[in-house]
C-alpha cells in the first residue's frame, strides 16, 4: 500500500479521488507488458524449478515475475527474451518467493489426493489454492 498517492498523504480523503483517478488513466492490458507476459510464461516449464508465478499490468504496464532463485530468474528473463526478441525486459519486476508453482501443487496434489485428509492434517480442509507468490522485490 503506497504512503503517498501523487505526493498526497494516502490517509488523506484526497489521496482516494487521485488513486481513483489514475486507476482510470491507466492503461490496463497493455500490449508491450501483454507480450512480455507471454514470452515470460513460455519458459514456465523450462524453469519450473524457480517459477512461482507472475502478474500482468500489476501496475499497469508491468510484469511481476516471481521465482526462488533471483539469478535464475534473470535466465528465464533472458530466454524469454532470446525466444521473442522484440519485448521489453525493463518493464519485468523480479521477486522472491519461497517455493516453486511446481512444489506447491505437488504438496496440494498430495493433501486432495488423500483418502483421509482430516487425519493427514488433523483439520477438515474444504479449499485449496496457490496464493500469489512474491515476497522480496529486487
Amino acid at each position: 500500500m503506497p504512503t503517498n498517492v501523487d505526493a498526497t498523504p494516502a490517509n488523506d480523503p484526497a489521496a482516494e479521488e487521485l488513486s481513483n483517478d489514475s486507476i482510470e488513466e491507466a492503461e490496463w492490458n497493455d500490449p508491450v507488458a501483454e507480450a512480455l507476459s507471454q514470452a515470460v510464461g513460455a519458459q514456465r516449464d523450462a524453469f519450473a524449478d524457480v517459477y512461482g508465478s507472475h502478474l500482468t499490468d500489476y501496475p499497469p504496464g508491468r510484469v511481476v515475475l516471481c521465482v526462488t532463485d533471483l539469478a535464475r530468474g534473470r535466465q528465464l528473463a533472458a530466454a524469454a527474451k532470446q525466444a521473442a526478441p522484440g519485448i521489453d525486459l525493463s518493464r519485468l519486476d523480479l521477486y522472491r518467493c519461497s517455493y516453486a508453482e511446481r512444489t506447491l501443487t505437488a504438496a496440494l496434489d498430495k493433501i486432495n489426493a488423500a483418502d483421509d485428509q482430516e487425519r493427514l492434517l488433523e483439520f477438515p480442509l474444504y479449499s485449496s489454492w496457490l496464493p500469489f507468490l512474491g515476497s522480496e522485490r529486487e
